[in-house]
């Protein structure tokens, strides 16, 4: 009665710890379903799957040991209770194993697949929360090994006899956990710095770069569950089977490709990507990169005078009517200055470093003196992009770009102008050796003054590959350079962070292309003469669009419609002596090229035709305006429409 009672409670435990972990795992993969591959796991979100991670494992072993302790196999196998335990905890070693393959195939098919250096997917970290409660479990599972392990010892020397007596037991068989980690301080350092600085390392500690290389990573406990069952087969004593060689054969095998070989054909996939042999991936030393605010010169000049370096020139009224000047204010109460460009009479678009940790901005645009702006007002709404660590800050980081919403909506003059951004099918466009033009606020030497008038200068655009040779892997294909033009100390600098990067298109039209990121750190100061960089425009337009619901690509319907009175007036032909000697009067037509192409293509055939003159021309006339009339409403319904489709509350 009593065996059948106690089988009972095993199958009720059984039952209870399969249902917690069945279901442990299944909401784990819920609290993740929402995601997108490029999204990251927050703290929260990154709490609730480590917490998880904690029931599933202990769960799985519990389970294992109930199942396996009242199994004839133990008896089959003469194995004791250290025993079982150890072969279930190289069981879940192995589960665990089989998660982080997985997990890497995952990351190795998404990542690699577009950017081996920065693209993300989410499982990477979020199996990173959830496989560190692993290494935790594992130190708790290991030490119940150990203390089951000491107690079958000893009592398996005190059933032989001494001196013709049973000798009899310690007092104290258990061994403290304390005493454990004296006895195994290998393991134990190596389970934290794994659980610990390796989770750190995934999440954090990357600098915003993508997860390839972790794949790899991941991809090297393919040999875990071989070398977990041979423990196994050790313990059943079966080393003189053929299952024994053939899995000693493919341990060996997996461990030579995925922890022996897949370093180096990381760096070989890495110098295919960048164009580099393998031993200038594997070799070179970069220039270091710092976000212009953070540009330190190691040595000034005894002299000030002497380093003052003029960058470019100084910008007369409305010459770059989309230049925006912003003051940052932080939780503290400090307040620094980035640039922006005008895209839209509600949006200005500059750098998420600018914005990051920051608790409002103040916007001036119209601006060519700081104290004479002719629009002025305060926003607390803004979006980095979502690949961008805002608690990193100061490390430099691919697609730096924010989009600040405006409180107060622009009234476009000729001193104020939105500028077109980079289109989609130009995204990824070589503009080496092409000129450029930067403006902003920035000091007009490293260490120098802070203007108060908008200053502008010509660079000269760099390839891709050329900036990386002296870059690394920040340069990114979202990444443009841009030199000196004529003098090596023409760039940017402090304060000019956000501002625009222009391209004058074929006709005559501003293009921006670029927003202003970061120069050469550390001893080299802006005007070293190296490239600086800047996060191109392009590339974003999907997250743009997601963000503000408009289509930036095709936003002249919509200003023709609206903006017409204004921009008609004094269109953007001030741009002109800034860029190229071509003038941009071009500008001026597709702000009303529209409309005069709607009213000019009216059929007034339409009207019946009358005898009397007159009243011809009095039914033409009122036809035509009735006509004209109708074509403004059907060309305003739509764009309002259009804005309709996109509008999102945030």
């Amino acid at each position: 009665m009593e065996t059948t009672v106690a089988k009972g409670r095993q199958r009720a435990v059984a039952a209870v710890l399969a249902v917690s972990n069945v279901a442990s795992l299944l909401t784990a993969l819920n609290v993740v379903s929402d995601l997108r591959p490029e999204d990251k796991i927050t703290i929260k979100r990154g709490c609730a799957l480590t917490l998880l991670g904690l029931v599933y494992f202990t769960t799985l072993f519990e389970l294992l040991n109930t199942l396996a302790l009242s199994s004839s196999l133990r008896h089959k196998y003469r194995l004791s209770c250290g025993d079982v335990l150890d072969v279930n905890n190289k069981l879940v070693s192995a589960v665990q194993a089989l998660f982080c393959c997985v997990t890497g195939a995952v990351v190795l098919g998404w990542s690699c697949a577009r950017d081996v250096v920065h693209a993300s997917h989410f499982v990477s970290e979020g199996y990173a929360w959830f496989g560190a409660a692993y290494f935790f479990y594992d130190i708790w599972s290991m030490y119940m090994v150990h203390v089951n392990m000491v107690l079958g010892d000893v009592k398996d020397k005190s059933r032989k006899p001494k001196n013709g007596a049973l000798a009899a037991a310690p007092a104290k068989l258990s061994p403290t956990f304390f005493q454990y980690c004296k006895h195994e301080p290998v393991i134990l350092f190596h389970h934290l710095f794994i659980g610990g600085f390796g989770f750190l390392v995934i999440v954090y500690l990357r600098g915003g770069l993508g997860d390839c290389v972790f794949g790899f990573v991941y991809l090297m406990e393919l040999s875990t569950p071989f070398v977990s069952f041979r423990g196994i087969l050790s313990r059943l004593k079966l080393k003189a089977t053929r299952a024994y060689v053939l899995n000693g054969v493919l341990m060996l095998l997996t461990f030579l490709f995925c922890r022996v070989l897949s370093l180096p054909y990381v760096c070989y996939m890495y110098s295919k990507v960048i164009g580099l042999s393998y031993f200038e991936v594997t070799g070179p030393e970069y220039v270091p990169v710092d976000y212009i605010e953070n540009v330190i010169q190691a040595e000034v000049e005894a002299d000030p005078s002497s380093s003052r370096i003029l960058s470019g020139w100084e910008a007369y009224p409305g010459q770059h009517p989309h230049q925006v000047a912003l003051r940052m204010v932080n939780a503290a109460g400090d307040v620094s200055s980035c640039g922006g460009s005008v895209v839209h009479r509600g949006w200005v678009l500059t750098a998420a470093h600018c914005t990051a940790l920051r608790v409002t901005l103040v916007i001036r645009a119209g601006v060519t003196h700081l104290t004479r702006p002719d629009y002025i007002s305060e926003s607390t709404v803004w979006f980095n992009h979502p690949t961008y660590n805002d608690n990193l800050p100061g490390l430099v980081q691919p697609n730096d770009i924010a989009i600040v919403e405006l409180r107060q909506p622009i009234t476009f003059n000729h001193l104020v102008q939105p500028i077109r951004l980079q289109s989609s099918a130009d995204s990824f466009r070589n503009y080496d050796g092409q000129t450029v033009i930067a403006s902003g606020f920035g000091r007009t030497w490293t260490l120098g003054a802070t203007p108060e008038t908008l200053n502008w200068v010509y660079l000269r655009g760099v390839a891709n590959p050329t900036c990386f040779r002296t870059f690394g892997s920040i340069i990114t294909d979202n990444a443009i350079c841009a030199q000196f033009y004529n003098v090596t100390s023409q760039s940017t600098c402090q304060g000019d962070s956000g501002g625009p990067l222009v391209h004058v298109d074929a006709e005559g039209v501003p293009i921006l292309i670029g927003v202003t990121s970061f120069v050469a750190g550390g001893d080299w100061g802006c005007h070293s003469g190296l490239p600086a960089g800047f996060i191109r425009t392009g590339p974003f337009h999907s997250w743009l669009t997601q963000i503000t619901g408009l289509d930036f690509e095709n936003l002249d319907e919509e200003e023709e419609t609206t903006e017409a009175p204004t921009t008609t007036e004094d269109p953007m032909t001030t741009e002109a002596p800034t860029t190229t000697e071509t003038p941009t009067t071009t500008e001026a037509p597709t702000t009303t090229e529209a409309p005069d192409s709607n009213e000019s293509g009216e059929d007034t055939t339409e009207a019946p035709e009358e005898d009397s003159s007159d009243e011809k021309d009095s039914s033409e006339s009122e036809d035509c305006e009735l006509s004209e009339l109708l074509k403004k409403l059907e060309v305003k319904v739509s764009v309002k429409v259009k804005l309709n489709k996109y509008k999102r509350k945030h």
